[in-house]
């Protein structure tokens, strides 16, 4: 998330510039690199919330952090991937427009008749993913409540694109028209540096 993006932006600060003039608030989840992550988004007028269990290395703990951080008043949670640089604010835009027509219910964006990211998901359906055991998965609930969904189709992939390689972020930074960047990469150690 903390790759650099466009115009000396990171790939979490793209993401949250996407999301924050169509929602009411951000908030992202943060493991091992919070302190680092806090620093780029709170400016932008996020918030962050510190998932203890990051290094379960499942979305599932995540999502469910950000849940119980939701204040009671909250009726739906819009759940986006921070490593999702070409999301779009009108693919946000689209997602929260069919959901405010038809509330209650989930929404979510459709490439190619592929569900991706963001979904909005009504506070109704939250009890049953917190109940998720550790090796569940959020598309669990999604699948058995398909009757609820509604989709909105998308004209690009970016809603199934997200950089869990060095070889996804280059191909990503091509598709958003980007240079390539010459990554070094380091062994992965159980601590960021200076934290």
């Amino acid at each position: 998330m903390l790759l650099p993006w466009r115009a000396g932006e990171t790939v979490i600060e793209s993401v949250v510039s996407a999301l924050t003039p169509h929602t009411h608030s951000v908030v992202v989840v943060c493991g091992l690199w919070h302190k680092a992550i806090e620093a780029h988004v709170t400016p932008l007028g996020a918030g962050t919330v510190y998932n203890p269990d990051y290094s379960d290395g499942e979305m599932l703990s995540s999502f469910k952090t950000g849940l119980r951080a939701m204040p009671d008043d909250v009726n739906a949670v819009l759940i986006a991937l921070g490593d999702q640089p070409r999301l779009s604010g009108a693919i946000v835009a689209a997602v929260i427009g069919a959901y405010a027509d038809a509330p209650g219910g989930i929404v979510a964006p459709s490439y190619q008749m592929r569900r991706g990211h963001p979904l909005l998901i009504a506070r109704r359906y939250w009890d049953e993913f917190l109940a998720l055991p550790a090796d569940g998965a959020p598309r669990n609930v999604i699948t058995r409540h398909a009757d609820a969904i509604r989709y909105v189709m998308c004209a690009d992939d970016a809603i199934l694109c997200d950089i869990d390689t060095p070889e996804a972020y280059a191909l990503e930074r091509a598709k958003a028209g980007l240079a390539p960047l010459n990554l070094l990469l380091v062994e992965k150690s159980d601590q960021p540096p200076d934290q």
